[in-house]
């Protein structure tokens, strides 16, 4: 941290350069600071809380999540002082968040497909997750024939009759 100050009309104007190696050894956001006989007190008014997401799936990995699977999303931020007030979820590229909370619970469906982030707020400033993109394995469809035989003498078609069924492939 580099600090300097000019007296001009008798108004101390103070300066500071903080360095990135600085912001992530302190741990609050206030200090005092000591140059030539004079106690400089400071607030930093603006930090960023590194944030990082844990994915919590104890059955199988986020690459093998299939319709209808429960997972829960959680905020997780290694270090910040004061401690976060609040977290928010987003999905895609909303500004408006999907979720408020730490955690985030979902039954999955097709649409839940996409990328997810979170942030995480406290007094001093705010943090966002790298995304993470879930991936949704579908139900599976199975197929049956039931009758097959000629249509149409004329054209030549053939006439095919399915039933359709919905279940889940494990």
């Amino acid at each position: 941290m580099k600090c300097f100050y000019v007296l001009a009309n008798n108004l101390l104007s103070v300066s500071f350069f903080l360095t990135q190696q600085f912001l992530q050894n302190r741990k609050l956001s206030h200090y005092m600071l000591k140059r030539d006989n004079l106690w400089l007190a400071f607030a930093l008014t603006q930090l960023q809380i590194p944030v990082q997401m844990k994915w919590q799936n104890p059955d199988r990995s986020f690459k093998d999540v299939k319709e209808g699977d429960e997972i829960t999303l959680e905020c997780v931020v290694k270090r910040s002082k004061p401690q976060p007030d609040s977290f928010n979820w987003f999905r895609q590229f909303s500004f408006l968040p999907l979720h408020n909370g730490q955690t985030y619970k979902l039954r999955v469906k097709p649409e839940d497909r996409g990328s997810y982030r979170c942030s995480a707020t406290n007094s001093v400033g705010s943090g966002t997750s790298q995304k993470y993109h879930l991936d949704v394995q579908c139900k599976g469809w199975t197929w049956q024939v039931l009758h097959a035989g000629k249509h149409e003498k004329q054209t030549g078609l053939y006439f095919l009759e399915l039933e359709i069924r919905n279940r889940h492939q494990d």
